[in-house]
C-alpha cells in the first residue's frame, strides 16, 4: 500500500491550482532569495560604522536610510532576513522532527512510554511559553544558535500530540497489522508506514509554526536576548530604532513592515495548506 501522504507529495497540481498558495509561495521565495542574495544585494557592509552619515532619511545617498552609527539599513535588512528567516525556518525544522520522534513512540508503544512523554507534554503546556523560552535564554546565554535551540526544545509538543493522535488511529489499521504478521520490526512499521501516513497534520503545523518562531526569535532579539550587535535580525534592528523613533521613523517602520509582510505570506501559505489536506482527506486519499 502507497502512503497517502507520498500521493499528495505527487499530485501538488491541485495545490497550487490555488492563486493564494502560488502568490504566497512566490511571496516567501522572493524574500528567501533577497536573504540569499544580500553579499551580493547589499548596497554596503552592514557592519560598516560612518558616524558623519549618521541618521540620514531614505535616499540621502542610501535606499533605506542609516542608522544611528552610520550603517546602510538597506544592508542591514538583508542580511537580518537570513538571521530571521533561516532561524524561524531551522527552529521549525527541528522542532518538527523532535514532535514527529516523540509522538511517534507514544503512540506506536503506548503504555509508560506514552504515560511518560504525555505527560512531559502536559507539564510544558502548563508554562507559559514565553516564560519559559526567557527562563532558557538566560541559562544557556543571548545567541543564534541558542535561539534556534531554546525554540526547538519548547516547540515541539504540538506536533507530537498531533502525530500521537494520528499514529493512535492508524496502529490498528489493516496495512499496520498485516506489515506485523509480514513480520517487520517496530522500527520499520514506524518509518515505512505509521509515520508517512501521520504527517498531513504536521505539514499545517510547520507552516504556522515559521511564523510563530519567526516573531519570537524578533521578540528576543528586540529584548537584546536573541541574536546580539553587530550581528543584525529585524528584532535588534527595531530596537535600535526604538531608541530614535522620534527623529528616525525609518528605523521602525522598514523592519516592522518586512516583519508583517513576512507573517502574512507565512499565514497565507499556511491556511493554504490546511485546506488542500482538509481537501485530500475529504477526498479519501488516505486510504
Amino acid at each position: 500500500m502507497r502512503p497517502w501522504i507520498l500521493g499528495y507529495a505527487t499530485d501538488m497540481r491541485g495545490f497550487l491550482r490555488s492563486k493564494r498558495a502560488r502568490w504566497s509561495a512566490l511571496g516567501l521565495l522572493f524574500l528567501a532569495l533577497l536573504a540569499l542574495a544580500a553579499p551580493w544585494l547589499a548596497p554596503k557592509d552592514p557592519d560598516l560604522i560612518d558616524l558623519p552619515r549618521r541618521l540620514l532619511g531614505p535616499g540621502s545617498g542610501s535606499w533605506l536610510g542609516t542608522d544611528a552609527l552610520g550603517r546602510d539599513l538597506a544592508a542591514r535588512m538583508l542580511y537580518g532576513a537570513r538571521i530571521s528567516l533561516g532561524v524561524g525556518t531551522l527552529a521549525v525544522a527541528m522542532m518538527t522532527l523532535i514532535g514527529i520522534l516523540m509522538g511517534t513512540l507514544a503512540g506506536h508503544y503506548r503504555g509508560w512510554v506514552d504515560m511518560v512523554i504525555t505527560r512531559a507534554i502536559d507539564i510544558l503546556l502548563c508554562i507559559p511559553t514565553f516564560y519559559l523560552i526567557l527562563a532558557l535564554i538566560v541559562l544557556l546565554g543571548p545567541g543564534i544558535m541558542n535561539v534556534v535551540v531554546v525554540l526547538a526544545l519548547t516547540g515541539w509538543t504540538e506536533t507530537a500530540r498531533l502525530v500521537r493522535a494520528e499514529v493512535l488511529s492508524l496502529r490498528d489499521r489493516e496495512f499496520i497489522l498485516s506489515a506485523r504478521a509480514a513480520g517487520a520490526s517496530s522500527s520499520r512499521v514506524m518509518f515505512r508506514h505509521l509515520i508517512p501516513n501521520a504527517l498531513g497534520p504536521v505539514y499545517v503545523s510547520a507552516a504556522f509554526g515559521v511564523a510563530g518562531a519567526i516573531l519570537l526569535e524578533t521578540g528576543l532579539s528586540f529584548l537584546g536576548l536573541g541574536v546580539q550587535p553587530p550581528t543584525s535580525s529585524w528584532g535588534n534592528i527595531l530596537e535600535e530604532g526604538r531608541q530614535n523613533i522620534s527623529t528616525a521613523w525609518w528605523l521602525t517602520v522598514f523592519p516592522g513592515l518586512a516583519i508583517l509582510v513576512t507573517m502574512l505570506l507565512v499565514n497565507s501559505l499556511g491556511e493554504s495548506v490546511r485546506r488542500y489536506f482538509d481537501s485530500r482527506s475529504l477526498d479519501g486519499r488516505h486510504g
